[in-house]
Parts: C-alpha cells; structure tokens; sequence
C-alpha cells in the first residue's frame, strides 16, 4: 500500500439515523456517496465509527459494506417513474380539470405533507443494526495507527463526549464537513435549540479539526470567520462543490403526459429560509391575473421549521390548493423526471450553504429562479436567473416568461452549455484533500 494513503475512520451514525427514510435528502446522498467511494476505492482500511451502550467503537470495512448494500435496497432510489408512487400521484393531481375545488387535495389531508419518518422508519434502523447480529465492535481507542477520522454527516460532533477519544489518539487528524455559517449570520431561521446545537458544533469543529470542507467558495469565509471564534489554530478550510446524481442529467425526457400542464417545482424543507411561504403570495398574484390558466406549483419537501404557517395558510385558502400541491417522498428518479417536465425550478431561500436543487434542475435542461445569494451564484454561474428573494413583481415577471413557449425555449436554450460536477470529480477533489493530510 502507498505511504500516501491512511487508514479511514468515518462517522456512519448519521447514515444509521437517514434509514428511517424512505429517500434520501441532499446531505444524505453526499453522506452516503464518499463512504461508498472510499468502501470500493481507498486503498488503505476503511472502518465505521458509531456509538454505542459500549461507548464508542468501531467495526470493519466488511461489515461497513454490507450495511450499505442493506442501505441501497431501502432506499427507493431506483424507481423509475412507473415505480414511485408519489410522483404517480403528482401527476394524476395535474392531470385533472384545472380550478375544480378539490381537485389538488385539501393540506389538512395531503398525503404528501407526512413526516419524512414514517411510522417504519426505526424498524429500518433495528433491521439495519440486527442484519448480521449486533456485534461489539471494537473499542475507538484500538482504531488503526496514523487514521484520518471524517465526519461528513454532522451528527457526530454534537456531544464532546463523541469527540473525546480524539484527544488520546494526537496521530489521528480530523476533517469535518460544514455546511453553512447560518446559526451565525441569520440565526432567526433555525429554532432556538438548533442554533444552540450548530453553534456547539463550530466549538467542537474549532476544537478537533485538523481540515474543513465547505460545499461552496462561497463558504470559505464565513465558516472559517466563524471558526476562529473558537480557537486561534489555522484550521485549513477548503470548498468541494457539491456534485450531482447521475439520475440528473439531459438523458432525462420530460412526461409526456404533462406537455401541456404548465407548472413550476419548489424542491426542499419547508421552512423559513427556504422562503417558500413567498411563492404562496406570488401564486396568490399569478392566480389573480390568470385564473384557470396559472401554471401549478409543486412544493416537494417535508414540513420543516417554521412551515407552520404555510399550511395554515394552505388550508385555510379557498384557491392555493387548486394550484398549490405539496409533495413529499420523491426519489431522485422521479425528482428529476419532475424537473425535467416543469416550466422551471424555484429556490428563492435567503440563504443556503450550496443549494442542489437549482443545480439539479439546470443539469437535466430545466430553467432555475433563483435568490440572489453567494451560494447560489457560486453554483449556477451565468446559468440562473437571479432575483432577490422578496422581489415579487420580478419573480412574478420570471416565472409568467417562462409561461411563453417561445421565451422558455430561448431559457433552455440559454442553459445548454451548464455542465454539472459529477462524483468522479468531487470525489478525485475530496482524494486529492485526504492525500494532503497523508505524511511521509
């Protein structure tokens, strides 16, 4: 085995806790995608950590694998759109007559508006933990000689206790991923106890990393600003744009079935930064001008912190629903075969560490709207149309030119050249990093 090459210790909890899902979300699949590239490709030993009743230990590469392949099957990536169901229920929602009341169903009885958790979603978990008997694993402390530990997920860096092995093995480096600077710079969009915990996690990041990777450039700064609150070390921080799944791509031909419905996909949480409480009002104005003819939209995400008030308003309006659907469940297939089909992507957040779905929707041909924020820009290059996030005449403007065959022809036209990362490249970005922490 080459000397450039150290042994990996990597976070898995965060994986464990994602089973109860039936999807992926974003921070999820770049969880998942580097722990399967080092499993298949590091030609040093990978193990995973996890905590246990035992305290913290370790288990092998072998065992690692196999989880993961348990993993694959529960996830439903591989639907196609014959196969999910809740993309199928999309579509019979904007097949029917449009301004039917009733038509889209009521949010008080949305069967997309569930929790991500379903009621099965632990028994994933004790599934998963069971597959193969419990197993004791073996104490961290006997983790491989000169290790790097990653933690990609965030999940292990809330509790010190999590953390404090670190101190007794001083020839292990650590690289943590972090996703924003939010709990800092615009702390009234998460809850209370979520700033309290992400701002923990900064001191514990300050206190043990020896690396940090941030999912922008557009990151750099404020993470590494935010750092140095903690510590006077020089913490190395550096940004791997994030990359896009292969079910992503201009392969993907929009439903055929929907070439005439026109309609617009709002992707992630529902909540207060997202923003999405603002399109309800641009819907309210685009519904007023158009009637029966306003395009749909379709708010793909789980109800999040904050979304309180966007289904309040959602249920207690007599025309939001009848173009206002909510979705919540897709796999990446249907995703980007919804994305494919629509008008254009919406993302007006007032803020996001990186920002995928935007990304997403430009790498299958689809026009995005977007905030005009740092990461946004970063990401999209010339490839979006930026606005601020509370411009509502001009996303109103944006979204009725996209309502034009001919102007929407010129967008994606427009958008041709936008080339997304893939994996092989982030993953040869984030190899060439774990490289630059080996030692002779």
């Amino acid at each position: 085995m080459p000397k450039t090459f150290r042994p990996i210790v990597y976070n898995v909890a965060p994986l464990l806790l994602a089973a109860r899902s039936p999807v992926l979300r974003g921070v999820d699949r770049i969880d998942f995608g580097c722990i399967g590239y080092l499993l298949d490709h590091w030609p040093a030993d990978v193990v995973g950590l996890l905590p246990t009743v035992w305290g913290m230990r370790y288990y092998s590469r072998e065992r690692i694998q196999a989880a993961r392949l348990r993993l694959t099957n529960l996830w439903r990536e591989e639907h196609l759109r014959e196969g999910d169901p809740t993309y199928e229920k999309i579509i019979s929602r904007l097949l029917e007559k449009n301004g039917c009341p009733g038509s889209i169903h009521h949010p008080g009885r949305n069967p997309f508006a569930k929790s991500r958790f379903d009621n099965q979603g632990w028994d994933r978990v004790v599934n998963l933990l069971l597959a193969d008997g419990l197993g004791l694993g073996t104490p961290i402390d006997r983790a491989p000689e000169r290790a790097l530990y990653l933690d990609i997920g965030h999940m292990g860096i809330v509790r010190s206790a999590s953390l404090g092995w670190l101190q007794r093995r001083p020839d292990i480096d650590s690289i943590f991923l972090v996703h924003d600077a939010i709990p800092f710079e615009m702390p009234e969009f998460l809850m209370q106890r979520a700033v309290r915990i992400q701002r923990k996690v900064f001191k514990l990041v300050a206190r043990f990393a020896s690396g940090v990777i941030v999912p922008c450039n557009a990151m750099i700064s404020p993470v590494g600003q935010h750092l140095n609150r903690y510590t006077t070390r020089d913490i190395s921080v550096r940004a791997i744009p994030l990359p896009i799944e292969t079910h992503f791509s201009r392969d993907v031909q929009p439903d055929p079935a929907l070439s005439h419905v026109p309609f617009f996909v709002a992707c992630g949480v529902l909540e207060r930064r997202k923003n999405q409480l603002f399109l309800l009002n641009v819907w309210r104005e685009l519904i007023a001008r158009h009637g029966d003819a306003a395009p749909y939209l379709v708010l793909a995400g789980r109800p999040g912190f904050g979304s309180e008030e966007l289904m309040d308003q959602l249920h207690r309006s007599e025309i939001l629903p009848r173009k206002v659907l909510l979705a919540n469940g897709l796999s990446s297939a249907a995703l980007a075969r919804l994305m494919a089909s629509a008008r254009g992507v919406l993302m007006p957040s007032f803020t996001e560490g990186f920002g995928l779905p935007p990304i997403e929707a430009l790498s299958v041909g689809t026009p995005a709207i977007l905030s005009d924020i740092p990461a946004h820009r970063d990401a999209a290059g010339n490839f979006g149309t930026f606005l601020h996030p509370l411009d509502a005449p001009g996303w109103i403007g944006a979204i009725e030119n996209l309502l034009s065959d001919e102007k929407f022809a010129e967008r994606k036209e427009a958008i041709i050249p936008f080339s997304p990362r893939r994996w092989p490249d982030y993953m040869q970005d984030f190899r060439d990093l774990l490289k630059d922490f080996s030692r002779p």
